[in-house]
């Protein structure tokens, strides 16, 4: 290895070696990427979901692309010496797949503490209108409550 301005250049590494190499940094920012995201939808932070999601969206481009890269040099040779990395790659997978998971898990609760605070405002909302509700059960709206009556 040559080091050249303060950048470590590599020069005749195995090409495999350098695409294991990228996919273990695209799942370790993937990962770091997740556990962001968690917090921003903990803080319900809409700016910083979308801009972590299409990060997210750039990683996994990157990953179908050294994969694609991948494919030929792995069914080309036999890869003993690369297991370890391709275990470390697949751990890493599985961990963001949970996290991914985990973060699917808040979403949903999220919306569903949204659904229920609309529910609860569209609730009050009915209460101002004065909406009533007929014999049949169907809501009634309008000031006609105690009308009709004569004392």
């Amino acid at each position: 290895m040559r080091y050249q301005s303060g950048v470590k250049r590599l020069e005749n590494q195995d090409p495999i070696k350098q695409l294991l190499d990228h996919q273990v940094q695209q799942l370790e920012a993937l990962q770091r990427l997740l556990k962001e995201e968690l917090e921003a939808l903990k803080h319900r932070d809409i700016e910083k979901i979308n801009d972590i999601s299409q990060q997210k969206t750039h990683h996994l481009t990157a990953l179908q692309q050294a994969d694609a890269q991948l494919a030929p040099l792995l069914a080309s040779k036999e890869n003993a010496n690369h297991n370890e990395a391709r275990q470390q790659i697949e751990l890493m997978l599985e961990t963001c797949k949970q996290l991914n998971e985990i973060n699917g898990q808040a979403l949903k609760m999220s919306m569903a503490g949204l659904a229920r605070l609309q529910s609860m405002l569209a609730g009050v909302r009915n209460e101002k209108a004065g909406v009533t509700y007929d014999q049949t059960g169907q809501a009634k709206s309008g000031g006609k409550l105690g009308h009709g009556f004569k004392v």
